[in-house]
């Protein structure tokens, strides 16, 4: 696929990898976050995962591993952020991960700012939420990534 963090290699040192993700969209950041290298390339990791109800994400104690892992021996620091779209649970949020990017929920939580200058940008998921994000994010200055024009996004449609 094209889902892969080569594509951001001939780009300046960036700080910041936002991951979203709906549903099996997961898959692939999971095999990105097992590997070493990620950990050394980028200062923050972002995994926001949007799911129907809590029931349906796996791998939370992987994830949450990986949270208390980061952040040492000059590995980046780790927060996955788990959004619930018809359930409520304390520890998640509530919503479509667009609007809770729009209203600045999803950054809070993450504990740093959704930026060009410092952030590159992964969708994978459902077609909808790829679309939005990909116009909301442009909204904001980002860009594409094209082979021969590097942006901040790329994207992967998977469902």
């Amino acid at each position: 696929g094209f889902l892969t963090l080569e594509r951001f290699k001939r780009l300046n040192p960036v700080e910041d990898l936002w991951m979203f993700a709906t549903g099996t969209g997961l898959a692939p950041y999971l095999s990105m976050l097992r590997d070493a290298a990620v950990w050394t390339r980028f200062r923050h990791i972002v995994l926001a995962v949007s799911l129907r109800e809590r029931q349906d994400l796996a791998y939370e104690e992987e994830l949450h591993h990986l949270a208390e892992s980061g952040g040492r021996d000059g590995r980046a620091t780790f927060v996955a952020c788990r959004t619930l779209t018809r359930d409520h649970q304390h520890g998640s949020l509530s919503g479509r991960i667009p609007a809770l990017i729009e209203d600045g929920q999803l950054q809070a939580a993450a504990g740093i700012p959704l930026e060009p200058a410092t952030a590159r940008v992964m969708l994978c998921g459902n077609p909808e939420m790829v679309e939005t994000m990909r116009s909301l994010l442009k909204a904001r200055g980002f860009r594409m990534h094209r082979r021969l024009e590097p942006g901040h996004i790329i994207v992967e449609n998977y469902w």
